[in-house]
């Protein structure tokens, strides 16, 4: 036999406006969350378009693009944390990796280019950018590996987050 206990009127009334109440702000805490990811996602990308825009004007301006390794690049560049950035040549003969360890560039990839995006190279995603320089496409890339995984903390810790704060609130109220 089971014991079953009414709660009081006033219980029962108080219980259904905190439920209500906390899905409220979970639902609320859902949609800023979401733009707030948007947000940096966004920003995390154009600063990696910044960076690939960057390189491409110095190596441009340069005219040394066969020889522009990376390590004499990042001479004069102020971020050492940066991951690696990459460099191909698009000619009428092939690709040519200009850089040390750069992934191979599909061409389809390469002549689609004509403002920054992402593409998948070497099981990894790569930000893209290409200039003409000379009769040929000069193409930077950067490995995205790092911003997926801002993202992913980013995500998690908003995840940790939200029982804790639905929880304060369903008490609160």
């Amino acid at each position: 036999m089971r014991l079953r206990r009414k709660l009081p009127p006033g219980t029962a009334h108080a219980v259904r406006i905190a439920l209500a109440t906390s899905l409220l702000i979970g639902v609320v805490y859902a949609g800023c969350v979401t733009v707030l990811d948007r947000v940096v996602a966004a920003r995390l990308t154009a600063a990696v378009d910044a960076r690939l825009q960057e390189r491409l004007s110095d190596v441009r301006e340069s005219g040394a693009a066969a020889t522009a390794s990376k390590s004499e690049a990042d001479d004069d560049d102020d971020d050492s944390d940066a991951p690696p950035m990459y460099l191909w040549l698009v000619t009428a003969g092939g690709i040519v990796r200009v850089s040390a360890g750069a992934p191979q560039l599909p061409r389809g990839a390469a002549l689609a280019l004509r403002e920054p995006r992402t593409a998948h190279l070497a099981r990894s995603s790569f930000r893209l950018a290409a200039v003409r320089y000379g009769g040929t496409l000069l193409v930077a890339g950067q490995s995205l590996a790092d911003q997926s995984h801002l993202e992913d903390v980013l995500g998690v810790g908003e995840a940790l987050a939200a029982p804790v704060l639905l929880l304060a609130v369903f008490i609160g109220a």
